[in-house]
C-alpha cells in the first residue's frame, strides 16, 4: 500500500481529516461542562499518582498529627455529638504538649444543644482563645433554596478583606474564584476567639473522586481562606494584605508561596499517600495519657482534629483508595501548602498548540511517508507522549493532558490509515473488475492474492461439515400455498443463515429444505468442529424460539435433524471449464465426510434425535458439551460402522437449555432399516 502514500488526492484528504478530527478534540477539550473524556482524564491522573507512589510525611517540621474520634473515643466518652466542654478539655489537653498549631476539622456552626449548652459553648471559647493557636472550619454547600444565610457582621470582618484580586488574562481571562451559593462559618464567638478560621471543603472532579481543595471562596463581596491557606499564610507570617489572587493562575503568598488554581479556582492537592498515612492518635489516647507522652507526639507540630468513627466520618474517594478520611485530604493539603509542593497544569494554550502541532506532524508530515515508515513513527509517539506525561508527573509534579492529545493523535492515525486502505480498495476494485472479464467471480479474491493455482486444483484439508434438514416439511408444504411455502422458507433460511454466519460457518448451497454448511475453508479455523456443534445448537435454539412465528407462517411444527461429521476433505473450486463457453463454478467440499455427515442427519429422523455427530467431531468437542454415546451405528455407503453421537446439551451450567426438549433416542436400527431411511 505504501506506493499510494505520495498521491497528492491523498495527502489533500489526509490534512483535512486531520485537521477536521483535531480540531473537534480541541473542541472538546475546551468544552465549559465535564464530558466523558474529563473522566477519563481523572482517572489517569489517579494512575499517575499510584505510579509516584506515596510520600514519605514531614517528620521535623510542621510534623502533623491527626487526632481522630473514632470508635474507641466514642465508647470512652459517650455518644456523638459531644458536647463542647469535651472538645475544651480536648484543646487544653493538647495545648499542654506545646504544639505547633490545631486545627479542628469539626465544624461548630450551631449552638450547643446538651442541657448546659451556653456554659459548654463558653468553655470552648475559653480554651480556644487561651490556646492562641486554634484553627476552626466552616463549609460552602448548595442550599435547595438557591440562597444562603448572611453571614453575621463581626464574622465578615474577619475576612480577607485587604486580599487582592487580579483579573486573569488570555485564556484565563473568563477563569473564575469559586463563589458559592452558601457558606457557614465557625459560631461568632468561636471565629472571634480563634486564632483563625476558614472552609474546609475538598471537592468532587466530576468522577465521584475527592481531589481538589477550595483554597478560598468569594462570599457577599468578602474573600475567606480555606483552614488550610489560612494556617499556611499565619505559619510564613503573610498578612491578607500581602495575598494576591489571580483566577486561572494561582494565589502568591506574598512571593513566598505560589498555589496554582484551575481555571473553576480549585487547587489540585498533591496527595501524600493512602488512607493512614499520617500518624493518628485516637482522642480517648489523648485524654487519658500523661502530658509528657503527648508532648512526644505534638509538640511543635501541626494537630488535625477529624472524625473517623464509622457511620459519622467523612468518607472520600481519593486518587489512593476508594475509602480515605476527610481529615486526611486536608492534612495533604496542609503539608503540600507548608513544604512548597504543588502539582502544576501547563496553561490551556499549551495543549491547544499542541493540537496544532499534530495536525502538522499527522496532517502533513505521515502521509508523506510509506505505510513501513510511517507506521512505526506514529506508534512511537503515541507510546512516547504518555511515557512522557508519566514523567513529567511522577518526577516534577508537572501535570499534562495525556487523553485528549491522546486521542488526537489514534484518531488521526486511524483516519490515514482508512484513507491509505480506501485508496488500496479502489485499486484492488479496478483490478478485480479487469479479472472479471477473465475468470469466475468467486475465484477473482483469491487470485489478487495470488493463490489462484491452489484454488483451481483444491486442497486437502480437515473439515467440519454440517447437514440440517426440515422434518415433515414435504407433506407441509403440500397443505400450502406456493406462495406460503416460499415465504416460509425465506424466513427459515433467513434465520439460519444469520446462525451460520455468527460463527462464520460457509454456506455451500439450499436444496430444496436442506442446508449444507462447512468450516475451515476457505479460512483456517483450528476451532471448526466446536463452530460446527455451535452452529447446530444455535440453529435448535432459534428454531424453538421463533415458534409463534412459524405459526403465524402456518407451519405450527417446524422441527430440523442436523449431522455433522468431521474429518478430511477436498476443499476447491468444482465446475465447468472456462473454455467451455460457460464459466460456471462453485466453492464446495467433497469427499467422504460430507457423505458421512448428510447420512448421520438422514438418521437423526430414525433415532429421533436433532443433532447427531460423528466419532471425529466428538472427540473435538467432548469438554464443551453432553453426548450420548449411541455406539457403532451401521450407515449407508460405509463398509463398517461408524460411531455416532447423540448432542445432548453443553456441560457449563449458564449455556444449557433453551431450545426445547432433546427427546431420548429409540434402539440403534439395524443397516437394512438405516438403507431404508436414508432412501
Amino acid at each position: 500500500m505504501g506506493h499510494n502514500g505520495g498521491s497528492g488526492q491523498f495527502q489533500r484528504l489526509s490534512l483535512l481529516g486531520v485537521t477536521a478530527w483535531c480540531l473537534f478534540v480541541m473542541g472538546l477539550y475546551f468544552w465549559p461542562a465535564g464530558t466523558l473524556l474529563d473522566r477519563f482524564e481523572w482517572r489517569t491522573v489517579d494512575w499517575r499518582f499510584q505510579l509516584r507512589g506515596p510520600l514519605a510525611p514531614n517528620q521535623t517540621d510542621h510534623k502533623i498529627t491527626i487526632v481522630a474520634v473514632d470508635e474507641d473515643s466514642i465508647r470512652a466518652l459517650g455518644r456523638w455529638p459531644w458536647p463542647r466542654k469535651t472538645f475544651a478539655r480536648l484543646v487544653d489537653k493538647i495545648n499542654r504538649a506545646r504544639p505547633e498549631r490545631i486545627v479542628f476539622d469539626v465544624f461548630f456552626t450551631e449552638h450547643d444543644t446538651s442541657a448546659d449548652g451556653p456554659a459548654s459553648d463558653a468553655e470552648l471559647v475559653r480554651a480556644t482563645r487561651a490556646g492562641g493557636n486554634v484553627y476552626h472550619a466552616g463549609f460552602i454547600y448548595h442550599p435547595a433554596s438557591g440562597s444562603g444565610p448572611t453571614v453575621p457582621p463581626d464574622v465578615a470582618a474577619l475576612a480577607w478583606n485587604d486580599a487582592q484580586v487580579k483579573r486573569g488574562s488570555g485564556l484565563a481571562v473568563v477563569a473564575q474564584l469559586i463563589a458559592p451559593e452558601a457558606v457557614t462559618l465557625p459560631l461568632p464567638d468561636i471565629a472571634r476567639a480563634a486564632r483563625g478560621f476558614g472552609v474546609a471543603n475538598v471537592l468532587d472532579s466530576g468522577d465521584g473522586i475527592y481531589r481538589h481543595l477550595v483554597p478560598l471562596i468569594t462570599y457577599q463581596g468578602k474573600v475567606y481562606p480555606s483552614v488550610a491557606l489560612a494556617l499556611t499564610a499565619d505559619l510564613l507570617q503573610v498578612k491578607p494584605a500581602d495575598v494576591v489572587m489571580t483566577p486561572g493562575r494561582g494565589i502568591s503568598l506574598g512571593g513566598q508561596r505560589h498555589l496554582p488554581l484551575d481555571m473553576h479556582g480549585r487547587l489540585l492537592i498533591d496527595f501524600i499517600g493512602p488512607d493512614h498515612t499520617f500518624e493518628y492518635v485516637s482522642v480517648a489516647d489523648v485524654l487519658k495519657r500523661s502530658d509528657e507522652a503527648n508532648r512526644e507526639a505534638f509538640r511543635n507540630g501541626i494537630v488535625l482534629i477529624g472524625v473517623t468513627a464509622p457511620g459519622i466520618y467523612d468518607l472520600r474517594a481519593s486518587p489512593f483508595a476508594t475509602v480515605y478520611n476527610g481529615v486526611e485530604a486536608e492534612a495533604s493539603a496542609i503539608e503540600a501548602m507548608l513544604a512548597n509542593r504543588f502539582i502544576r497544569q501547563p496553561s490551556p494554550l499549551l495543549t491547544a498548540l499542541l493540537l496544532a502541532g499534530l495536525i502538522v506532524l499527522f496532517g502533513m508530515l505521515l502521509p508523506r511517508l510509506r505505510t513501513a515508515a510511517m507506521t512505526p513513527l506514529a506508534l512511537a509517539v503515541l507510546v512516547a507522549y504518555p511515557w512522557v506525561g508519566i514523567v513529567l508527573f511522577t518526577r516534577h509534579r508537572v501535570l499534562v493532558d495525556i487523553v485528549n492529545p491522546t486521542l488526537a493523535m489514534l484518531g488521526s492515525l486511524l483516519i490515514i490509515v482508512v484513507l491509505r486502505l480506501l485508496i488500496e480498495e479502489k485499486r484492488r476494485h479496478q483490478v478485480q473488475t479487469i479479472l472479471r472479464y477473465f475468470v469466475p467471480p468467486q475465484l477473482v479474491g483469491r487470485l489478487v492474492e495470488q493463490e489462484a493455482q491452489m484454488t483451481l486444483r483444491g486442497e486437502r484439508r480437515d473439515t467440519s461439515v454440517l447437514f440440517a434438514d426440515l422434518r415433515h416439511f414435504t407433506a407441509t408444504a403440500e397443505a400450502l400455498a406456493p406462495e406460503d411455502t416460499v415465504a416460509f422458507l425465506n424466513r427459515y433460511f433467513g434465520l439460519m443463515h444469520e446462525v451460520i454466519w455468527e460463527h462464520e460457518g460457509t454456506l455451500d448451497k439450499y436444496m430444496g429444505d436442506e442446508i449444507m454448511v462447512f468450516y475451515n475453508a476457505p479460512v483456517a479455523q483450528p476451532d471448526h468442529a466446536r463452530r460446527a456443534v455451535m452452529t447446530a445448537i444455535d440453529m435448535q435454539r432459534r428454531i424453538s424460539a421463533n415458534q409463534a412465528e412459524w405459526e403465524y407462517l402456518q407451519v405450527p411444527d417446524v422441527s430440523a435433524g442436523i449431522g455433522i461429521a468431521t474429518g478430511q476433505a477436498v476443499v476447491g473450486y468444482v465446475g465447468s471449464e472456462v473454455g467451455s463457453g460457460t464459466a460456471r463454478m462453485q466453492y464446495t467440499v467433497i469427499g467422504q465426510t460430507v457423505n458421512l455427515a448428510s447420512r448421520l442427519q438422514a438418521l437423526c429422523k430414525a433415532l429421533g434425535c436433532r443433532i447427531l455427530i460423528s466419532d471425529g467431531t466428538y472427540q473435538a468437542v467432548a469438554e464443551m458439551i453432553e453426548a450420548q454415546d449411541l455406539g457403532l451405528v451401521p450407515i449407508p455407503g460405509f463398509q463398517q460402522a461408524v460411531r455416532v453421537w447423540h448432542v445432548l446439551d453443553y456441560k457449563q451450567e449458564a449455556l444449557r437449555g433453551q431450545w426445547g426438549p432433546v427427546g431420548t433416542p429409540i434402539a440403534v436400527p439395524t443397516h437394512a432399516q438405516t438403507e431404508h431411511d436414508a432412501v
